[in-house]
Formats: C-alpha cells, structure tokens, sequence
C-alpha cells in the first residue's frame, strides 16, 4: 500500500550526447582539391616575423622590445586599447607606479615613443587630386578644388596579410562548401593562370563614415580589404585583424560644381579615386607577384577582386548606375564600360538611358584582370529586403488597400507574445525605419492581414 502513495516522478526530456559514426573514417565535411597545379613553391626565404626575431636575438633583446617583458607589453597593450592621453600620463605619475611598477616609460610621451617604434604594416600614401569644374572664377578662370586621397598600397596590404603567422593555419587550399573555395569564381579565375599560380581573392568592403560630430559635416568613405584564402569563422573575427585599412575615399560637396552636374562629378570623382587604390592590382592580377608565405614558400601570387561588400547606395555608386535602377547589372562588364567610354567619347549609345546609367568615362573597374564587378556585388539585406521590399514596397501597397489607420487599428490589436514587438499606436507614425522595426513588423504582417485582406493578396504578401 505504501508504494500507491509515493509521489510519481516528473517526466523529463533528456539529451545525451552520441558521437557520429563517420562511414570509414570520413569527415562530414565534403572536400575537393583542383585537378591541376596550384601553389607550387617557388623556394624558401625567412619572412618578417621570423627575420625580425634573429634581429632582435643578436641583439639581445626581449621578444617583446621595445617593451621590457610580457607583463609590460600586456599593460601597454591595455593602455593603448582602454586608456586616454591624459589617462595613461596620470597612470604613469601615479606614486604606486612609479615606485612599485618601475614600468620603462615614465609619462605619455615616452610610451607613444615606445609604440612608435613598433613594426608596422604598409606605409600611408597621400595623393593630391585637382578638381576642375565647370563654372568660370572672376578671374576667367575654371574654378578648382583639391582633395586629398589617403591609401596604402593593395599589393603590399595582400602580403602582409599572407605572410602573417596568425593565419599560418587557417589558409584555405581546397574545396570546402559554405566557404568562397567552393565557389565555380575560384576555380574558373585559377584555370585562367598559368600552373602552379596562386588565386587570392580580394574582399573589398566601402561604407560612407562621419569624422566629425557637431562640428562639421566632414565624411569619407573607408575602403577595408581582406582575402578569401583566410577561413571565414576567423576571418570575421575582428580581433584577428584579418581585415585591414585600405583607403580614405575623399568626399567634397563641390560646391564648384553646377546644381546639375554636382552628383555627376561626385561619382567620377570617386572613381578615380579608387582608379588610384586599385592600380597595383591591375599588373599583379594579370604576371602575378613573388610573395612570401607564412609557411616560409615562396609562390607567385595573383590578387584578384572577388567581392565588394557595400550598402545599395554605395552599390549603384560602384555600378555607375542610378539608384532606382539594378547595381547588379547582367550586361557583362566589358560592354558597360564600352558604353560608358562612347558617352566620354561624345557619342549617345541607346544603352546609356536604358541601363541608367551615369557618365563615369572610365569606371576604376574597367581594366581589373578576371573581375566582374556586377558579380563581385554582394545582396544588401537591410536597404532591398528589410527597407526596400518590405518597408517602403509591401507595407505602402497594404496600407493603399486596407488604409493606413485601419491597419494600424490591427497592429495595435495584435495580443502580445514572447519574442514579439507590440506596437502600441501602430506602424504608420514611425518616421525613423531601422532594421529592426522591419524585422519585427514581418513577424506579424500575416497576421494582421488574416481575414482582411482577399486571400491573392495574402498569398503575395507570404
């Protein structure tokens, strides 16, 4: 009888780890290697790191000088990432540091001189561009203006990247899928070399930055670069620094310029621009360049633009194109830039109107050895799908059917539920759409059109 009264146990779901039985010892992940020759080396040299380290042994130097030991690089390594200017001089005057860190640098000063003597990557380039505009100055004259165009040199961006120690592990010489070696791109632009070349794909990536706040509307657009032989769960991380500074692209209003044909010059002034950064690549893509790896080999290497990650703006500025029209492009590009080059030329080809495009003479793209810039454009989530589709395309074609205060009527109705946004007052008032407004408005726009709207237009809204 004592058994019938004993509380019954809970049922509970349990999970238990089982290891997966690969079939004969393979790895779940499929892999292809190319059928030809590739990344033969060329010989064997000591790369920076390495050669850096013999210097700094003959010398008898810590491995972390200018520094004294790994307690103090980890400090400065602090100091430079949390602290001020003024921060770090009072940390350095403070009594207890002074008599009981015995750090090597006694103020700010002497710790930036101690930094400054660190190795560095590529050197900053600074070129003057002149602008000539289209007005007359009182003097007879074309009125001028001159920007300046901060870049470093790709190629040698590419090699520091390459030679880097960190990535030693990481390079990607076979066919993995979900990684860009898997791509046809890849192994089509590696046909395209001679045997035993090396295809480093470019990673470009452009956003327009503010420099100033409330002073100034002073911006530029920054211009980062990685590669695809870098695998992607550690080329995304930014404490790998696997992306670098490539260039500041200038931007000026040119106010030089006449109201009609500001936009214009803007976009020819930013292509030459990268015209500019992208001018080594142009001879490096096509015979190639001796550089060294990580490993210590030596192979001829061929960067190469594969992809160019930008917002939609950014995109129809690369493309040449107006913002109401398509960035991606499907005529090929030799044939856009053949257009584009007629327009300089003076002539009027039908296509210029058609495509919408703008007369960007000669596009920095053109002459770029196995790169199809309307290919190399990545999908622009937030401004087409979330903003474009969804915000400004679905939710004003809902509102012209139902109306906009009955919609919000059942936007306001919806009962709240874990993981959902309640918009108290509705949809039409916000007047600052950002990504997650959109997002959360697509969790329920089915719902609030069940039984309001006709079944067609809730299947084109699904």
């Amino acid at each position: 009888m004592d058994d019938i009264w004993q509380p019954r146990k809970r049922c509970r779901v349990t999970i238990e780890e089982v290891e997966d039985e690969d079939s004969e010892g393979q790895s779940a992940w499929v892999r292809e290697e190319y059928p030809g020759l590739v990344a033969t080396s060329l010989g064997q040299a000591v790369t920076h790191f390495k050669a850096q380290h013999a210097e700094q042994t003959a010398l008898k130097q810590s491995p972390h000088a200018p520094f004294t030991d790994n307690e103090e690089w980890g400090l400065a390594k602090w100091l430079v990432k949390r602290g001020t200017h003024t921060g770090i001089d009072e940390f350095c005057k403070l009594p207890i540091t002074r008599n009981r860190t015995q750090l090597s640098f006694k103020n700010k000063v002497t710790f930036f001189k101690k930094v400054d003597l660190l190795p560095t990557g590529p050197k900053w380039i600074c070129d003057i561009i002149s602008i000539i505009s289209d007005q007359i100055g009182p003097n007879g004259e074309a009125l001028t203006e001159e920007v300046e165009l901060w870049q470093h040199d790709a190629v040698e961006c590419c090699q520091d990247l390459i030679v880097n120690l960190v990535f030693i592990n990481h390079i990607c010489s076979q066919r993995y899928y979900g990684k860009s070696n898997n791509t046809e791109w890849w192994w089509d632009a590696q046909g395209k070399l001679p045997a035993s070349a090396v295809v480093v794909p470019l990673i470009f990536a452009l956003d327009k930055t503010n420099l100033t706040v409330l002073r100034g509307d002073q911006s530029m657009w920054l211009v980062h670069m990685s590669i695809a032989n870098i695998d992607k769960s550690v080329r995304c991380q930014p404490s790998t620094h696997a992306t670098v500074l490539l260039g500041y692209v200038p931007v000026s209003k040119l106010h030089c310029f006449k109201k009609a044909t500001r936009s214009e010059a803007l976009y020819r002034l930013f292509h030459i621009c990268m015209a500019k950064i992208v001018a080594p690549l142009i001879s490096a893509g096509e015979e190639g360049v001796l550089m060294t790896c990580a490993d210590g080999h030596i192979r001829r290497v061929h960067p190469i633009l594969a992809t160019y990650v930008a917002d939609y703006p950014e995109q129809c500025l690369i493309a040449c194109c107006k913002e109401n029209c398509c960035p991606r492009c499907l005529v090929p590009r030799k044939l856009t830039a053949n257009f584009l080059w007629q327009v300089g030329e003076g002539q009027t080809p039908s296509q210029f109107t058609t495509q919408g495009l703008h007369p960007v003479h000669r596009p920095f793209w053109a002459d770029l050895p196995c790169t199809d810039i309307f290919q190399c454009l990545t999908p622009d989530i937030l401004h087409q799908l979330h903003k474009g589709v969804i915000k400004d395309h679905l939710l004003v074609w809902c509102q012209k059917i139902v109306g906009k205060a009955a919609l919000d009527e059942r936007v306001a109705a919806m009962p709240g539920a874990h993981g959902l946004r309640h918009f108290k007052r509705g949809v039409s008032i916000i007047s600052q759409w950002t990504g997650g407004e959109a997002k959360e408005l697509e969790k329920i726009l089915l719902g609030v059109l069940n039984r309001r709207m006709d079944v067609s237009v809730q299947k084109a809204a699904r």
